[in-house]
């Protein structure tokens, strides 16, 4: 027996119950956009129980006296596709995330365009956009099989009026002059995840958590005070993204057919308004050439990057999924202080640094839970 097939781990066979185009959830997947993030995970850690099973002769058990429990040695022995498929997907994932960050310089070149009318391009051209992808893979079959259910169609309605608003707040937001507001939205989202976790799943949570949500908490009534009104816009966008996650946990969609059921729920809404606007003379016949070019590429601005994110999630932890969602908010915060030349008083410096310390705190404490999970397996 070779070297590499002592550590050839065996597919798993899909389950029957799975239709094709739906994610299993009751299986790893925890969100929408989380589909398929523990499959390397879940690999590495057959390929140590591998390891262990078919230890050298002559070689040692760790100190636990189980021989499957070390995962450095594992790791040392393993194909260089497993470290390659890592490395990977953390390109992907740093890709998607730096084209998220990048969304304000974009759309600021679209600020004579309504962001009614911006949002409604984006759905359709991005509609058209993944109409062609999954054409061009061959999946139109499988997304109309794994559509059938009028539950399905449900969950994606509601999911579909959430990203809708987050969308529209997002755009009229940047174009508003409030970059740094809505960096600071996406900032908050992590912790009004967890809320909601904690308010409609009755999860549990743990005294670091609590700690975090406090720290976030304080730093919005904080700014509340000092800066004489409510920042209901990082709010606003921190609700409505992460009620659209939390109920993509139970849609059974995967990430690219649950954007496509999305957005061909908002297709015709969108395209109607588009049509109702120009009759009337709407911005599209005052727009610019490069205007009109980058209407059309809302469509790919949009779905890039969700490719980008789906594909990642095939290949890295979801830890390490949620340590790379950081970038955006800070890529945000800083072009928005930096090169948009937002202001930022020494009273919002310090709002955002409770909301910047209970992030961090969650963010620590659940690297440390995932490492002393993976030191247990």
């Amino acid at each position: 027996m070779d070297r590499m097939s002592r550590f050839r781990v065996p597919r798993r066979m899909p389950k029957a119950s799975t239709a094709p185009g739906q994610r299993d959830t009751q299986g790893s997947g925890r969100s929408g956009k989380s589909e398929g993030s523990g499959h390397v995970a879940s690999e590495l850690v057959a390929l140590v129980e591998h390891h262990g099973k078919h230890r050298p002769e002559g070689a040692k058990p760790d100190r636990d006296g189980n021989p499957g429990r070390d995962l450095r040695a594992a790791l040392a022995q393993a194909p260089r596709g497993y470290l390659w498929r890592m490395n990977r997907g953390i390109a992907l994932g740093l890709s998607a995330y730096l084209l998220w960050g990048m969304f304000p310089l974009y759309f600021r070149l679209l600020r004579r365009i309504p962001a009614l009318e911006l949002v409604a391009h984006r759905v359709v051209w991005s509609a058209a956009l993944l109409l062609v992808a999954l054409a061009v893979l061959g999946r139109i079959p499988s997304f109309l099989r794994s559509v059938r259910s009028w539950r399905v169609w449900g969950v994606h309605l509601v999911t579909a009026l959430l990203i809708g608003i987050n969308w529209l707040l997002y755009v009229w937001g940047v174009n508003a002059g409030h970059v740094v507001e809505c960096s600071l939205g996406y900032f908050l989202n992590p912790l009004v995840s967890v809320g909601l976790g904690v308010a409609v799943l009755r999860e549990r949570l743990r005294p670091a958590q609590w700690a975090g949500v406090a720290l976030a908490a304080s730093g919005i009534v904080y700014l509340s005070f000092r800066m004489g009104t409510f920042p209901w816009l990082s709010v606003a966008l921190a609700l409505s993204f992460g009620l659209y996650g939390l109920f993509k946990k139970t849609a059974p969609l995967n990430s690219v057919n649950g954007l496509f059921a999305e957005t061909l729920v908002l297709f015709l809404p969108a395209l109607g308004w588009i049509l109702l606007r120009e009759s009337a003379q709407g911005p599209l016949h005052t727009a610019r050439p490069l205007e009109l070019i980058l209407l059309v590429g809302t469509g790919i601005v949009t779905t890039v990057p969700m490719l980008l994110f789906a594909m990642a999630t095939r290949r890295i932890p979801l830890s390490l999924v949620g340590l790379l969602q950081y970038l955006t908010p800070t890529m945000q915060f800083l072009l928005g202080v930096f090169f948009f030349r937002e202001p930022f008083s020494a009273a919002r410096l310090q709002g955002f640094a409770l909301v910047w310390a209970g992030l961090a705190v969650v963010a620590m404490e659940g690297l440390w839970k995932s490492l002393h999970r993976q030191k247990s397996v």
